[in-house]
């Protein structure tokens, strides 16, 4: 339980933090190049249309996790759906990483290899961003 609380807890002080901060960092002169009025506005294109699968799916990749409340919020991303994918997704995360460190934790190859197993899990993680990036950074100006 309290794997879960920290894990709801964390993403909505994340969301109320970017809610209260993240329009005025586009007014900051070091800020305002990354969170600036445009971006703002493709962010929130990109979660009225992605919003649901994008809370859910971010719970499960490292650094996108840390920013999509953020960023949802600086969007004007509603809390209230916020809330239900950010729950259903840290249900499923919190009771993923716990079976699979109960079930794997005590092979002896895990064991024995730890540090290279979390960097294989680190980089499989990182494959969906990399993809999506990749066929972003590819596709003609405008069918993004």
């Amino acid at each position: 339980m309290i794997f879960l609380a920290a894990a709801i807890g964390g993403d909505s002080l994340n969301f109320f933090i970017g809610r209260h901060v993240g329009v005025a960092l586009t007014k900051n002169k070091l800020f305002g190049r990354v969170f600036s009025q445009q971006r703002l506005n493709e962010a929130h294109g990109f979660f009225e249309k992605h919003g649901a699968m994008a809370i859910f799916l971010a719970r499960f990749m490292p650094i996108i996790r840390t920013l999509a409340p953020f960023v949802a919020a600086t969007s004007d991303y509603d809390y209230k759906s916020f809330i239900k994918y950010n729950v259903a997704a840290a249900i499923c995360w919190v009771g993923l990483c716990c079976a699979g460190g109960f079930f794997f934790g005590n092979i002896g190859f895990v064991k024995d290899h730890f540090s290279l197993v979390v960097i294989g899990i680190i980089v499989v993680s990182m494959i969906p961003a990399s993809v999506g990036f990749l066929k972003g950074r590819k596709a003609p100006a405008g069918e993004e």
